[in-house]
Parts: C-alpha cells; sequence; structure tokens
C-alpha cells in the first residue's frame, strides 16, 4: 500500500494544500521549510493518506 503526504497550511482561517510527496522524510523536511518560509502568522503540519483499491483514504495527522 502506497502513502501520500500533503502539506496543509492555514492562514488567518482559510486552510490550502501547500505540496505533495510520497515520501515521509520529503513530507517533514518540507513543512520545515515552507513554516520557516511562511513565517509564524501561518500553521504548516503534514496529512498522510493511504491508497486503498486505488483511491485517496482519509487523512491522519502525522507526527513528527
Amino acid at each position: 500500500m502506497d502513502n501520500h503526504f500533503r502539506i496543509m497550511g492555514n492562514y488567518q482561517g482559510t486552510t490550502e494544500e501547500i505540496d505533495t510527496t510520497s515520501d515521509k522524510e520529503e513530507a517533514v523536511r518540507l513543512r520545515g521549510e515552507y513554516q520557516m518560509a511562511y513565517g509564524s502568522s501561518w500553521t504548516v503540519w503534514v496529512e498522510e493518506q493511504a491508497f486503498v483499491d486505488g483511491d485517496l483514504d482519509e487523512c491522519l495527522l502525522l507526527e513528527d
């Protein structure tokens, strides 16, 4: 089963997907880079999704 990692961000109540990757280490690295680039007014996190029967399943918050 493959996984999909979404780097998510929230700014002033608006949440958006910033980036995606299929590599967990890359997702954690990207989260740190986006948090540093966007600054403290943004909240940035990683969500993990698993592919189930070819479709993306529910998101899980990735603890890092």
